[in-house]
C-alpha cells in the first residue's frame, strides 16, 4: 500500500537514527533495554500510521440510525420534570447575501418558544422579537420519538406579494445529536401576476429510535429587498406512522428549563 501521510518518513526516520545512535555506543545491558523499548514504539507507531493511511470501512446499516441522547423510558416521563414543551426559536437578520444562507449568523435579534404553528419571518412582533426586517430562524431543543423507523422533518415555506417582488434563496437544516441530518437548498419564486402566493417545500430525514434527539434546525431565505418580502414558514414533521407531513404536536418539540 502507498504511504500517503508525511509524518511515517520523518518518525521512522527518526527513530532508525536513534538506533544507531544506541548500536555506536555500544551493547550493553542498558543500551540493549533502551534499544528494545525504541523498537517496539517504532512497531506500534508504524501500525498507527498504517491503520490512519487506510481507507475507513463504509458504516454498516445499522451504524447510519442515530441513538437517542435521552432513552425511550426517560422520554415517556421517567426524567419529564427538566422538560417543558417548545424548542427556542433564536431569531437571527437574513443575509442579503444568497451565498450566506447556511451559514447561522453569530449575532441574533431576538427569540421565543416555539410550540408549533406558522412563522411570520417578516414580522416577528408578535412574539416580542424587536426587528424591522427579514429573519432566519434557529431551533435549539429536543426531538421526541415514541416509535422507530424513518423520521422526515421539512417546512413549508410562502410567499406573499407586498413591496417588490422578488424570488429569495432558502436553506433548510437540521442537526440531530449534534450530526448534521440533511441541508435542503432551494428558490421561493416571486408571487405572479394573479397575486397568489408561492409555495416551496424542503424535506430531509433520519432512521431514529424512541426517546429524546438534541434538536437543531436553522431556516432562512434571503431576498435581494428583505424589508419588502413577506415569508412565513410551517415547519413540519412526518413519523413513520404518519402518511403525510404535518405540523408538530405540542409534546413534540422541548426544552430544559
Amino acid at each position: 500500500m502507498t504511504n500517503t501521510d508525511p509524518r511515517r518518513p520523518i518518525l521512522a526516520g527518526s527513530c532508525a537514527a536513534a538506533l544507531l545512535a544506541l548500536s555506536a555506543c555500544g551493547q550493553g545491558a542498558g543500551d540493549k533495554a533502551r534499544l528494545d523499548r525504541i523498537e517496539h514504539r517504532l512497531d506500534a507507531l508504524e501500525q498507527r500510521l498504517g491503520a490512519a493511511a487506510s481507507p475507513s470501512a463504509p458504516p454498516s446499516p445499522a451504524s447510519s440510525q442515530l441513538a437517542p441522547a435521552v432513552s425511550a423510558p426517560a422520554a415517556s416521563g421517567g426524567n419529564a420534570s427538566s422538560y417543558v414543551p417548545g424548542a427556542v426559536a433564536v431569531a437571527h437578520a437574513a443575509p442579503a447575501n444568497a451565498r450566506q444562507i447556511e451559514e447561522v449568523p453569530a449575532d441574533s435579534v431576538g427569540g421565543f418558544v416555539y410550540t408549533g404553528g406558522p412563522i411570520t419571518l417578516h414580522d416577528l412582533s408578535a412574539q416580542g422579537v424587536r426587528y424591522a426586517g427579514l429573519t432566519g430562524i434557529e431551533l435549539q431543543g429536543w426531538l421526541k420519538t415514541t416509535e422507530a423507523g424513518r423520521y422526515e422533518l421539512g417546512e413549508d415555506l410562502h410567499g406573499f406579494p407586498g413591496g417588490v417582488i422578488l424570488e429569495a434563496d432558502c436553506v433548510l437544516e437540521v442537526w440531530l445529536e449534534d450530526r448534521v441530518i440533511g441541508s435542503q437548498q432551494g428558490v421561493l419564486p416571486a408571487p405572479d401576476n394573479s397575486g397568489g402566493e408561492q409555495r416551496l417545500s424542503l424535506v430531509t430525514g433520519a432512521n431514529l429510535q424512541p426517546g429524546l434527539y438534541k434538536l437543531r434546525l436553522w431556516t432562512v431565505c434571503s431576498s435581494a429587498a428583505p424589508r419588502a418580502a413577506r415569508i412565513t414558514v410551517d415547519l413540519l414533521l412526518k413519523s413513520p406512522s404518519d402518511l403525510n407531513l404535518r405540523g408538530f404536536h405540542s409534546d413534540e418539540l422541548l426544552h430544559q428549563h
